[in-house]
């Protein structure tokens, strides 16, 4: 599976979404960000699903939750458009 998550605002009032080419586009209903972590909440319709992410440079590894189901995963930052 291939997304992109888009996260825009400033720290206290993030938001964004998630598009990814199975699911449909998922709302961001929180997100906080810690030295080079990110934390995100989305809302599906099976439940939240979690997101943790480490940044090393544009590149990141991370691992996702949804209710009983867990994965890892790894991606790279886009230049801001």
């Amino acid at each position: 599976m291939s997304g992109t998550l888009y996260i825009t605002g400033k720290e206290g009032a993030y938001a964004g979404r998630i598009v990814t080419s199975i699911f449909p586009e998922m709302a961001v209903t929180g997100a906080t960000v810690k030295d080079n972590a990110i934390d995100v909440q989305a809302a599906m319709p099976e439940g939240e699903l979690l997101l943790h992410m480490v940044m090393n440079g544009a590149n990141f590894t991370g691992h996702w939750t949804l209710g009983p189901d867990s994965g890892d995963f790894n991606g790279k930052k886009l230049p801001k458009q």
